[in-house]
């Protein structure tokens, strides 16, 4: 999906980096990858596969919702609140406000979002994914 939608970047922000697939699949595709989560598990995780595999990326404890910064572009899988588990400290919001919170913050060239809903960017729907009877859209701005 990286080299899909953000062939002509070198380096992709992941604002929710997860457990270590998006670092992963972003360093297979040949970038740099730039991640932020809140979880010091993940953070500590990803950083130990950063540094057994040499991989060209860095991962950093941050809470990407209230944190800023500029980038060429971004590629985020949002929350799916029915299969994933939060902490009860984290705020629910909609995909939409997620994509409205990371473009303000985080000023990019290009953003793919991974959501499972959205009804104000219907029209940057560019591919539908089905998994497990869970529907998937790949959102580009």
């Amino acid at each position: 999906m990286v080299n899909k939608y953000l062939s002509d970047f070198s380096t992709v922000f992941d604002p929710l980096a997860s457990y270590s697939s998006h670092l992963l699949g972003v360093c297979a595709s040949g970038k740099k990858y730039i991640g932020k989560d809140y979880r010091v598990s993940v953070v500590a995780e990803g950083n130990n596969i950063i540094n057994s595999l040499d991989l060209d990326a860095q991962l950093e404890l941050n809470n990407a919702g209230v944190s800023s910064g500029r980038y060429d572009c971004m590629f985020t899988m949002l929350p799916n609140y029915n299969k994933e588990i939060f902490d009860s400290h984290i705020e629910l919001k909609t995909c939409d406000t997620w994509i409205d919170t990371f473009r303000f913050c985080y000023p990019c060239k290009k953003y793919v979002f991974v959501a499972t809903d959205t009804i104000k960017y219907k029209k940057n729907i560019v591919e539908t994914i089905v998994d497990d009877d869970i529907t998937y859209y790949i959102i580009v701005i």
